[in-house]
Parts: structure tokens; C-alpha cells; sequence
């Protein structure tokens, strides 16, 4: 058995068993700038430089990563309906991609601006993401815009589960605002 003691406290054992073993290590005495003394006597390995070398690959390895989850907006194809893009803002909140999921709804309210139902859903949505992100502030805001489309003349041909979810959550809001 060798042991190694670097800067810092740095430890290293080798543990050679057989003669084979012991003649590789022998043989790598000098390594890549590694100076190894075995059989028990200390031997200092440049840590630092091993140091060095795994920081920048763990630096390159950290960038890369970052890089690769740097992600640009989805392009929202035309032509989708209602109900896939609701499904595919679904799809999003279930990754807990909120921006994405947002960027759905938003372009329902753009594409079908005379559907009230769709109006209703995708406000809804925007809403709920915003309590989500604890924006209660915003959040209660487009909940109270969407309940007063329910107080309107036509309130009763909207979709009334929203309504009902609306009122929940704008009272969990008020809760919030309270403590």
C-alpha cells in the first residue's frame, strides 16, 4: 500500500495486492508529471494540477450543460386549434415550464380573440401559472377580469368551471394576502 499527501490534506491510497500490480506501479513512477513513491513512504502528487484539470473540465462540463438547457421559445406552429394548444400548454405546466405554457395561452387569446370559452380557458390558465409563481398580485388581478366576464350578459353560455376554479383560488389569494 502506498499513501499520497497532497496540499490540503489531499489523500490518495493505492492499494497494490499482487506482484503484477506493483510492477505497473513501479513502472509509473513518474506519470504525467505525477511523482508516486510507494510502499508506505509519502509521496506528493501534484494535486494542484490534477486540481486544475478537474475544475476546468468540471467548468466545461458545468458550461455545457448550462448551454444546453438555454432554451429558445417554442415557435407555436399556425393552424393549431383550441384544444392543442390548451393540450400542449398542459404539456408544459406538467414540465413546470410556465414561460412555454404562458406563450399557449397567450396565443389562443391572439388566435381566437371572438371565442369566449377559449378566452375563458386560456385566462384561466395565465392566472393559475401566475398563482403558480406566487404573483398573486397579477394572478388576482386577470381572476377578477375573468370572473367579471361570468357577471356580463352572456355570463351564463361561459364555460362555468372556470368561474368556480376562479373563485377558489382568487379566495386562497385573499388568504395569502391576509398572513
Amino acid at each position: 500500500m502506498a499513501v499520497c499527501i497532497g496540499p490540503r490534506g489531499w489523500f490518495c491510497y493505492w492499494f497494490i495486492n499482487n506482484k503484477k500490480k506493483e510492477r505497473r506501479a513501479e513502472h509509473s513512477l513518474v506519470f504525467e508529471g505525477h511523482a508516486l513513491v510507494q510502499s508506505g513512504k509519502l509521496c506528493y502528487i501534484h494535486v494542484m494540477t490534477m486540481m486544475k484539470r478537474f475544475y476546468k473540465s468540471l467548468w466545461v462540463a458545468l458550461m455545457l450543460g448550462v448551454l444546453s438547457c438555454a432554451s429558445t421559445p417554442p415557435v407555436i406552429e399556425e393552424g393549431l386549434s383550441p384544444m392543442e394548444l390548451t393540450q400542449r400548454a398542459q404539456e408544459a405546466m406538467d414540465r413546470y415550464d410556465y414561460t412555454t405554457a404562458i406563450r399557449y395561452y397567450e396565443a389562443m387569446l391572439e388566435r381566437f380573440p371572438a371565442n369566449r370559452s377559449v378566452w375563458c380557458e386560456a385566462t384561466y390558465g395565465i392566472a393559475f401559472i401566475q398563482y403558480k409563481q406566487k404573483k398573486y398580485d397579477a394572478s388576482a388581478q386577470r381572476f377578477r377580469e375573468l370572473l367579471k366576464a361570468y357577471e356580463g350578459p352572456d355570463g351564463d353560455l361561459l364555460p362555468q368551471q372556470y368561474r368556480v376554479l376562479g373563485e377558489k383560488v382568487l379566495g386562497r389569494i385573499e388568504l395569502q394576502k391576509v398572513k
